[in-house]
């Protein structure tokens, strides 16, 4: 796939009605100059629709977006591609990003994502052992009720016990996902959509380490190509189970959504 056809995934048109957009941060080593190399965070924006389908939209170097405005004018050329509502967004703990898509967006959902602070821990640990962090942080934001998930941050910091540097590092989000708990069970878990993280999450960190830098964004997310084709053509819920949500967003959001049905 050459440039062209990465300037076609940039622009091509989006659905008018988005069940939720998921920002995925990386590290990735960026080459300034001839002479000066960086690690640079990059964040990878998908979406999904109301009929499942996940999408990738575009990717942006996060030291790019320092203040609200730059994030209101990408948000912005969201809409110019086709967006007209966007229900739910999963991101990093970024406040200017949070209020540029209030800003255009007043009905939408945020959560804050854990997948910012886990990969923080991907320098120290390796690939392995962050995935089975990543379920065990995942038992701790979907478990289905509350009383589960004091049981499982209490078990999570049980297990990490001798381990305080995670403990610490984790902590916040941990403790934030009580929040979300105000959200429907079978909402929260396509809304975090760990499976679909925990897939993308690998190839980004493979991919992150083929190299010892990267000229361009371009050229990181031409590597990506095929796995954003692989995962547009499939789901990762059940016809069932996309009916439930749909019904379950249509008895919440019903006058929002039922254009776009």
């Amino acid at each position: 796939m050459n440039n062209q056809t990465i300037c076609e995934l940039n622009n091509r048109n989006l659905d008018n009605c988005l069940f939720s957009v998921m920002i995925i941060p990386t590290k990735i080593y960026f080459k300034e100059n001839d002479n000066f190399t960086s690690e640079k965070v990059l964040y990878l924006i998908f979406a999904c629709n109301i009929r499942g389908v996940r999408k990738y939209i575009s990717s942006v170097f996060a030291d790019d977006f320092i203040n609200t405005s730059s994030w209101y004018d990408l948000i912005l050329s969201f809409k110019s591609r086709g967006v007209n509502c966007i229900l739910y967004a999963i991101i990093p703990n970024n406040d200017k990003l949070s209020k540029a898509l209030k800003l255009l967006f007043p009905n939408i959902e945020i959560f804050i994502s854990c997948f910012e602070t886990v990969n923080k821990l991907s320098k120290y640990y390796s690939c392995d052992y962050n995935f089975l962090l990543l379920d065990n942080v995942k038992t701790v934001y979907l478990s289905p009720t509350k009383e589960d998930y004091e049981i499982a941050l209490n078990n999570f910091n049980e297990k990490y016990l001798d381990i305080l540097f995670i403990r610490d590092l984790l902590d916040s989000d941990l403790k934030r996902a009580k929040k979300y708990y105000d959200t429907d069970y079978e909402l929260r878990k396509f809304i975090f959509s760990f499976y679909f993280f925990r897939e993308i999450n690998k190839r980004i960190t493979v991919i992150s380490h083929s190299k010892p830098c990267f000229a361009s964004i371009d050229e990181f997310v031409e590597i990506l190509i095929p796995d954003i084709v692989r995962i547009e053509s499939r789901m990762f819920c059940t016809k069932d189970q996309l009916k439930n949500i749909i019904n379950k967003i249509y008895l919440t959001k019903g006058d929002l959504i039922k254009q776009y049905l």
